[in-house]
């Protein structure tokens, strides 16, 4: 059980640190449809499933405590891995996110807006997560609607 709340206390605290870097509207402009933990590579990770411009699928935010830093990877609703941004402290993981899950860095404000603009009309969010075709690795702990 010990295990199972370090688990969780780490993903609360990447959470919060995320939505602390960027600010819970931008938190929301990803679609997040589903929160969870687990453990991926033996590393404590946040789990969301978004439904971003750039990217619809998961998003694992792992938690490297050898070097004090944090791994954001991205994964089709496949499970397969698709991008990965390693070496980011806990000031810029939510800045990443936001780069690879919904705006590009290169876009103008101008952009965006004419991005979001021409989404179909009946876009819905990525909602069916299963962490388990990650590898073999991910082992669920929680996972909750929104």
């Amino acid at each position: 059980m010990a295990q199972n709340s370090y688990l969780v206390g780490i993903a609360d605290t990447i959470l919060h640190q995320i939505i602390a870097g960027v600010g819970i509207s931008t938190y929301w402009s990803w679609g997040v449809a589903n929160v969870g933990a687990a453990y991926f590579k033996d590393q404590p990770s946040l789990l969301l499933a978004v439904n971003g411009l750039l990217h619809k699928g998961l998003a694992l935010v792992s938690y490297d405590d050898s070097s004090d830093t944090y791994v954001v990877r991205l994964f089709d609703k496949d499970g397969k891995e698709t991008r990965c941004v390693s070496d980011l402290y806990c000031d810029n993981i939510g800045e990443a996110l936001d780069s690879v899950v919904e705006r590009d860095p290169e876009w103008s404000q101008e952009e965006y807006a004419e991005r979001l603009e021409n989404l179909p009309p009946n876009e819905k969010p990525f909602d069916n997560v299963e962490v388990n075709v990650i590898d073999g690795y991910g082992t669920l702990l929680s996972i909750s609607n929104f």
